[in-house]
């Protein structure tokens, strides 16, 4: 099994055209939060199965698959972020944040 989960990986072929297969030139495939620039959005597409550690925490914070979130401030050494997620501010460690794989807002 691939380390790294994306959206709905049985949904269909990336031939088909689906939103989860869509070419973006602004997003890769691996885009993280430590990645955006301060008042980008994105959506949560998946999670780096390789730095699990975190994985519970997140998903219990409401950072689930599908969730729209915007990078608020960083610190002023880049370490922890603040994002909106589902009405609220929260603050993230650069190693939680570096779970979160990130697609396009469409």
């Amino acid at each position: 099994m691939n380390s790294i989960t994306t959206l709905d990986e049985n949904c269909c072929t990336p031939s088909s055209g689906c939103a989860c297969h869509q070419d973006y030139s602004e997003f890769s495939q691996n885009t993280r939060l430590g990645d955006l620039k301060i008042g980008d959005e994105a959506l949560i597409t998946g999670y780096d199965r390789t730095q699990s550690r975190y994985l519970n925490r997140l998903l219990a914070m409401g950072l689930t698959r599908g969730s729209r979130i915007q990078v608020v401030r960083r610190a002023p050494l880049g370490d922890p972020l603040d994002i909106r997620v589902r009405g609220y501010n929260l603050s993230l460690r650069g190693e939680e944040a570096a779970v979160l794989l990130l697609g396009p807002v469409s």
